[in-house]
């Protein structure tokens, strides 16, 4: 090798190194263009306050992730879709994967629309993540690329029932066998499936039914309906409803002088807030089946406790709100997906390497901010996660069970019956008349 070679060689070199100083290196190929996610959820219509609600916790989980890198340096990208009945989440489906080519689609927290978007997706071999849905519907067609992280009815129906079986009845003088409960529920997909659930686990433990009555949502009159659950004469309610005929059943039962020892909801409405505004003082006592949410840190994982300090604080900074049990479960079905699978999956952009990243998740239960994990079974449906049993309590929804998250115990039961004044306003209404 000649002498001249070697110092062009080291020219050569030196001239490389200066380059590298003047022009810093192009991101790495893993740096690409944003991965979009379309957001099917209702923001408009009679469902948009809890679509909101969902998507807004969901939204929080993907500005997470984003401000901590994205999934390997691509930053995460809404594409929304509005969708406030079946018919749309159908077109809008279509339109995000054919025009718009998405391959990922989240949604919905409700049942009908989360059925038809889903089918749309599995028809094109596209995932669809579902974050709140409760129809037990969803999985009928046995779909390959359709994942659900969040509770559903039959586990909140089982939990219900099984309350009233276990905590209710030794409180009330009866047992299981004893025990009557009587079913009301509106008649879509979300309160049939949760009644079919409550129905099957009451066989299951010997309770008798002693009446069975769907509803439309959209009624404005219960009177009939309340006359024919107080003719059977149930020691338990079981109600599946959605906030506007929650508040007129339980109304109607006050009008009607109609109140069981115990009064057992499924989520939905007997979980809003809206409740307690609607019902003031008739609210407390009310149990229901619920995702969990507002639940003692101290039941989490460490790292699950402190993410559910983060979220909180960044979910309050952002809507100036406390979040429910629809942001959390938002907040949940978002972030298993942003960080416990599609970081894993071999190209985020192949829908088959999601799925395979999906089906090999094990995210043990207490490592998310409302006590799940994520870990799916066979069809699709996430097995780390389970019903909390929430109790109205001085006009606020508390977690009263399971134990471990716990924030405080079951009171009221039996419920007094509706002719009963509680002391302290007896006293204030003596005062008021001068006795």
């Amino acid at each position: 090798m000649s002498r001249s070679f070697i110092v062009r060689m080291r020219n050569a070199l030196a001239l490389i190194a200066l380059a590298s100083l003047a022009f810093p290196p192009l991101p790495s190929a893993a740096a690409g263009p944003p991965i979009k996610v379309g957001a099917v959820f209702p923001f408009s219509g009679p469902l948009a306050l809890l679509g909101q609600d969902s998507f807004d916790g969901a939204n929080v989980a993907m500005e997470m992730i984003n401000a901590k890198g994205g999934v390997d340096g691509r930053k995460l990208e809404w594409v929304k879709a509005d969708s406030p009945n079946a018919e749309q989440a159908n077109s809008q489906a279509e339109r995000l994967i054919s025009q718009q080519g998405l391959k990922i689609l989240m949604g919905s927290y409700a049942s009908p629309i989360a059925v038809a978007a889903s089918q749309v997706a599995e028809r094109h071999h596209v995932i669809y993540w579902e974050e709140g849905a409760w129809t037990s519907t969803l999985f009928d067609n046995h779909p390959k690329y359709v994942f659900r992280v969040n509770v559903y009815a039959v586990p909140a129906g089982d939990a219900a029932v099984a309350y009233a079986a276990q905590t209710v009845a030794p409180k009330i003088g009866k047992t299981a066998k004893t025990l009557k409960v009587a079913i009301v529920n509106e008649d879509g997909p979300f309160g049939t499936s949760v009644a079919n659930a409550e129905i099957a686990q009451a066989q299951k433990l010997g309770v008798d039914v002693v009446a069975h009555l769907p509803y439309s949502a959209k009624t404005n009159d219960m009177t009939a309906l309340v006359l024919k659950l107080k003719a059977s004469n149930p020691d338990v309610l079981l109600a599946t409803s959605y906030i506007n005929d929650a508040t007129l059943l339980v109304k109607t039962m006050r009008s009607q002088a109609f109140r069981p020892k115990a009064i057992i909801g499924a989520s939905a409405g007997f979980g809003l807030l809206a409740l307690g505004k609607n019902l003031g003082e008739d609210v407390n006592g009310i149990l229901e089946a619920d995702a969990p949410s507002i639940i003692n840190p101290k039941g989490l994982r460490p790292a699950g406790e402190a993410l559910y300090k983060e979220f909180i604080d960044k979910f309050k900074a952002a809507t100036g709100r406390e979040p429910d049990g629809f942001s959390y479960m938002g907040f949940t079905g978002a972030y298993s997906l942003f960080h416990d699978v599609l970081p894993k999956a071999k190209d985020p952009n192949n829908t088959d390497d999601i799925r395979a990243a999906a089906v090999a998740a094990n995210v043990p239960e207490g490592s998310y901010p409302n006590g799940w994990g994520l870990k799916f079974d066979e069809t699709g449906q996430n097995t780390h996660m389970f019903a909390a049993m929430i109790q109205w309590q001085k006009g606020a929804p508390v977690i009263v069970g399971p134990a471990n998250i716990a924030m405080a115990k079951p009171e009221m039961i039996p419920l007094p019956n509706w002719a009963y004044v509680p002391l302290h306003l007896a006293a204030r209404l003596g005062t008021l008349l001068g006795l």
